[in-house]
Order: C-alpha cells, then sequence, then structure tokens
C-alpha cells in the first residue's frame, strides 16, 4: 500500500508515504529501495512529484549508500528531481567515495535557471562545507575555504531576493569558519551594506541578519552601523524595523 501511495497524485500523501517507507520492519534496506528505484526509472517523466518523491524515499531509506545513484540526477530535466537530488546530499559525508566531486557537480546548479533549484544548492554546498569542518580547530581547511567562498560569495548576487536570502543565511554561517574570516569578510560586509538599500524586505532583513551574526568574527561590521541607523530612521516596514532593532542592540552588547 505505501508504494501505491507514493506515487499518489496529492504531494502529501506521496510525501506521507515516503516518510513511512524507511521506517517499515522486517525488511532489509535492498528489499525497500528496489521497489521505489523501478518506481523512480519508470515513471513517465510528466510525473516529476512522484519522481522526486522516490528520489527522496531512496536517500532516506539507504543514506549515502547510494549517492553515486542520486548524484546522475542532478541532470534531470526536472527542477523537482534535481532539487530532491541536492537535497540528498546534504546527507552525504566526507567518506563518500564521491566526495571530492560534489563542488564541481553543484557549481552549475548554483546558476541554475530555476530558483528553488539555486536555493536546494546553495544548502547542498553550505552542508558539503560543515561536513568538513574539523572538530578541533573549527576552521575550514584552505582548499575547502577557496571552494565554498569562490562558489559561494556570488549568489549574493543572485537576481531572486529567495536565493538572496538564502545565501545571506548561509554566507554568515561559514565565513566564521574560514582560516581568514577577513579575508573575505570585508568584501561581503560591503555586499550585505548595499543590500541594505534593496527593494525587498527579505533581502534586507537576510542583510541584517548576516552583518549581525559576523559582527565578532569580521571587524568593518561596524562599518554598516550607519547604514543600519539611517535605515533604522528612514523604513516604513515594521519587519524591517524590528529586525534592525534586534541588530543594533546586538552591536551594542
Amino acid at each position: 500500500p505505501l508504494l501505491r501511495l507514493l506515487q499518489d497524485a496529492a504531494p502529501s500523501v506521496s510525501e506521507a508515504a515516503s516518510a513511512a517507507l524507511p521506517k517499515l520492519r522486517g525488511l532489509s534496506a535492498n528489499e525497500k529501495i528496489e521497489p521505489v528505484r523501478a518506481i523512480l526509472m519508470n515513471s513517465p517523466r510528466a510525473d516529476d512529484e512522484i519522481r522526486a518523491s522516490a528520489l527522496r524515499t531512496i536517500y532516506r531509506i539507504a543514506g549515502e549508500q547510494e549517492t553515486a545513484f542520486l548524484l546522475a540526477y542532478l541532470t534531470d530535466a526536472s527542477p523537482l528531481v534535481r532539487t530532491a537530488a541536492l537535497e540528498a546530499l546534504r546527507t552525504a559525508s566526507p567518506e563518500n567515495r564521491r566526495d571530492a566531486d560534489i563542488p564541481d557537480l553543484i557549481a552549475p546548479l548554483l546558476r541554475d535557471d530555476n530558483m528553488p533549484v539555486r536555493a536546494a544548492a546553495i544548502h547542498a554546498l553550505t552542508a558539503w562545507g560543515m561536513h568538513h569542518l574539523p572538530a578541533d580547530t573549527r576552521a575550514f581547511s584552505a582548499e575547502t575555504a577557496a571552494a565554498l567562498t569562490s562558489l559561494l560569495l556570488p549568489q549574493l548576487n543572485d537576481p531572486h531576493p529567495r536565493v538572496q536570502y538564502v545565501a545571506c543565511q548561509q554566507v554568515a554561517t561559514l565565513i566564521p569558519h574560514l582560516p581568514d574570516p577577513r579575508a573575505v569578510g570585508d568584501a561581503v560586509v560591503t555586499r550585505l551594506t548595499r543590500l541594505l538599500g534593496d527593494d525587498d524586505p527579505m533581502v534586507i532583513i537576510a542583510a541584517i541578519e548576516a552583518l549581525t551574526a559576523l559582527r565578532n568574527d569580521v571587524a568593518s561590521t561596524q562599518n554598516a552601523l550607519p547604514a543600519l541607523r539611517t535605515l533604522l530612521n528612514q523604513t516604513t516596514d515594521a519587519e524591517v524595523a524590528s529586525s534592525l532593532q534586534q541588530a543594533l542592540a546586538l552591536f551594542e552588547l
């Protein structure tokens, strides 16, 4: 019955079946995966929701053991399937045998025509980086840092506000763990300060939150204070004003 529900036209029903299948008892992982793999590979291309749900089910059951199989779907024609494949990569640890290829495989999707795919690619790349964060030093290696900054920083310039929002969040998460946060931090602060003048409140709030998150790691965030205060005096958006008030309070601690 769960396999039938996995192919249901209602996304909520299919998603519920996908979440339930990995919990079935009495079956090996392979016995659960193979029927789902058949659904993924045999469903008509038009059934993108079903194929994406099947892909999510496979990584929920097998995790990174199916990484090589899942990577092939990063180039699928359906943005829903590409997004599901990117979500799967967020669980892949550095021990999987395709680990070194992951940044290069994600890179084209950061420029995908589909906005949710670009946002998912940012999350996937951030997750890859955090999996490579040594527990002892809490600082990325020079190689990991270079891969992350070269690919993620340009996403602050994405034309869609939702992607810019995600980029602000993830860049603020990663910069404190760079070997030298100041090396790129000043340029990021400059870009975030410019985003305070964006027309979209979502982007403005993301920039405010990112500047606040970086205040203890990048000294030049202090240079953004005049712009934050000016914006507080000028904004008519209640959520932007609230975010600014919280940010300025934290800067003054």
